[in-house]
């Protein structure tokens, strides 16, 4: 039997960010994808507010809220230092929400990344990360026990 872990019918709670470093803007780029009711319920738990994302002023207040959250749960840092990020936009297809932001790297190598998305809601969240540089891919998972790991690029 095949589980899709996207479907809405199980209780696996997972993220997934797809990173892809550009040498030539000595970027990466991320996209994180989740489902939609996630992002709702995490702005319910903080704000205390429902939104609908088909609506343009909630897609908005929702994208703000996720900036927000991502400098505090998505850190990039390399030498001890927080790499800069800043988050692009939001995409909604169906249930899932595309997040999509950028980090600058200026030296490729190894860095730390905290990933904390949704442990706050969900101690159960796993987030998968998988990167791809142009020598260097590979694949980390994180948990609320195992927020915090090296990773290559």
């Amino acid at each position: 039997m095949l589980i899709n872990p996207f479907s809405k019918t199980t209780d696996l709670h997972l993220s997934t960010a797809n990173c892809l470093y550009n040498e030539k803007d000595r970027s990466l780029e991320i996209e994180i994808e989740v489902y939609v009711s996630n992002i709702l319920e995490l702005f319910k738990s903080n704000a205390g507010e429902l939104l609908d994302l088909e609506k343009g002023q909630d897609q908005k207040a929702a994208e703000e809220f996720l900036s927000d959250y991502l400098a505090l749960n998505f850190m990039l840092i390399q030498d001890g230092k927080l790499l800069r990020q800043k988050f692009l936009k939001m995409k909604v297809v169906d249930e899932k929400a595309y997040l999509l932001m950028e980090a600058e790297v200026l030296t490729p190598g190894n860095l730390m990344l905290k990933n904390m998305l949704f442990f706050e809601i969900y101690p159960d969240q796993i987030n998968i990360v998988k990167v791809n540089a142009a020598g260097n891919s590979g694949e980390y998972y994180f948990n609320s026990k195992t927020p915090e790991q090296a990773i290559v690029i």
